[in-house]
């Protein structure tokens, strides 16, 4: 039996905070309160404890692209940034679209990855039965506008069936297949990929999805929401079976900043102009927005910097979602209890992870602690994601991730990975 206290730590029961002690116990947190020391003990001193962020939406890139990222340098990245569980996206060459593939992830995963991992799978207009059968993943995700790799649906009576027959989850990217090929039509010669990616386009595909939603009474998840349009719609129609999530480049970056650095602004969906990043915070500040993740999709210099039409989507953002947000909560733009729910609470809940996301006896000890005197300074230098860049480069925030503990072990400590014993994968109620 492994034993460890963590002496004098700063959580939060609501949004009031309290000074305590935390016993953990083979992995999880056994006690809470005014303890006595036992096993190994790590005095806080006062310092935040937080639940692991859980990043619901992660391009890893391996297999197929691992130059780009692996599992270690994924989960390296992740502890760097209090991210103590990811889940990946099936768009890797070859797709994950059926156990096979999953099983070559899982094998991939087991060996490498140093945080706790999940799995999405990804439709076809043909699998959904087969899918259906397949065992503790998060759920199935659903292209319904070309975006990177192979996998699209663009056929809404496919979808109908897809919506229809899933006894799983469904995660969306939601953008209209036919008005993306018709904005490109009209605004082709400008190579503004905002305007080739109309907000519209995004709005009316969340309505259609979220009409089949209730239609056939299926759980779906608007995947990067990214415009005001999509957050009227939701303020207006959201119910119980929908929810959905806004990534930290569409709140802190806009179309601007696409204009000036080109390729490396290049996403999808697109950054977009300033009145959708105030509506995206409004729908947080509102409970609109159920979670943050980052869509980390990593793509290396050389990839980005061609031409527009040459260059691959994604930005990196795993280590540098939680200083991101952490920042705008010092500064006012949302509180400690708001960020706690929508970067680990939520996320569990929505994908139904056993005993995760939460500070309590019970839980598995997955931690990250933070100085809120210090400072984070993101740059391409220190990043340790394989593509070695973030779009953040150069900025400095309040804050900083001074420890990360997954399942009750110490990963991460003053900015040095000192573990290297894998994580596992998440189980799925």
């Amino acid at each position: 039996m492994s034993s460890l206290t963590l002496r004098q730590a700063t959580i939060l029961r609501g949004k009031n905070e309290t000074l305590v002690d935390i016993k953990v116990v083979d992995g999880k947190i056994a006690e809470i309160g005014s303890l006595s020391a036992e096993g190994r003990v790590i005095d806080l001193d006062g310092l935040l404890v937080l639940p692991g962020v859980i990043d619901a939406h992660v391009h890893v890139r391996e297999p197929g692209a691992s130059h780009k990222e692996d599992f270690r340098s994924a989960s390296e990245a992740a502890l760097a940034g209090g991210v103590t569980a990811f889940l990946d996206m099936p768009n890797n060459n070859p797709p994950t679209t059926d156990h096979e593939r999953l099983a070559e992830k899982r094998q991939l995963a087991a060996e490498k990855c140093l945080v706790n991992y999940g799995f999405f799978l990804g439709a076809t207009p043909d699998n959904i039965q087969d899918l259906n059968a397949i065992e503790n993943v998060p759920g199935i995700k659903v292209y319904l506008g070309s975006s990177t790799g192979n996998l699209l649906i663009d056929d809404l009576g496919d979808f109908a069936s897809i919506v229809a027959e899933t006894s799983k989850q469904l995660v969306l990217h939601a953008e209209n297949e036919q008005l993306l090929r018709y904005f490109d039509r009209v605004h082709h010669d400008s190579a503004m990929h905002h305007l080739i990616r109309d907000n519209v386009a995004a709005a009316v595909s969340v309505a259609e999805a979220s009409l089949l939603s209730g239609r056939f009474n299926k759980r779906i998840h608007i995947a990067h929401m990214s415009t005001k349009e999509e957050i009227d719609f939701l303020r207006a129609h959201k119910t119980p079976l929908t929810t959905c999530e806004v990534c930290p480049h569409h709140l802190f970056l806009d179309a601007e900043f696409f204009k000036e650095h080109r390729t490396y602004g290049k996403m999808n969906p697109p950054l977009r102009e300033s009145a959708s990043v105030d509506a995206l915070w409004k729908g947080i500040e509102d409970g609109i927005v159920d979670i943050i993740a980052t869509d980390h999709a990593p793509h290396t210099h050389d990839d980005k910097e061609t031409d527009y039409w040459a260059a691959p989507c994604g930005v990196p953002g795993l280590e540098s979602s939680l200083p991101l947000m952490f920042d705008a909560a010092l500064n006012g733009r949302l509180d400690l209890a708001r960020l706690q729910k929508i970067m680990s609470e939520r996320p569990a809940e929505i994908y139904r992870m056993n005993g995760k996301g939460r500070i309590e006896t019970g839980f598995d000890a997955d931690l990250c602690v933070i100085d809120r005197e210090g400072q984070t300074h993101l740059s391409n230098d220190t990043q340790r994601t394989r593509c070695k860049w973030t779009p953040f480069d150069g900025l400095s925030l309040k804050g900083k991730v001074v420890k990360t503990f997954v399942n009750g072990e110490l990963k991460y400590d003053d900015g040095q990975i000192v573990s290297d014993v894998p994580a596992c994968e998440i189980e799925f109620a």
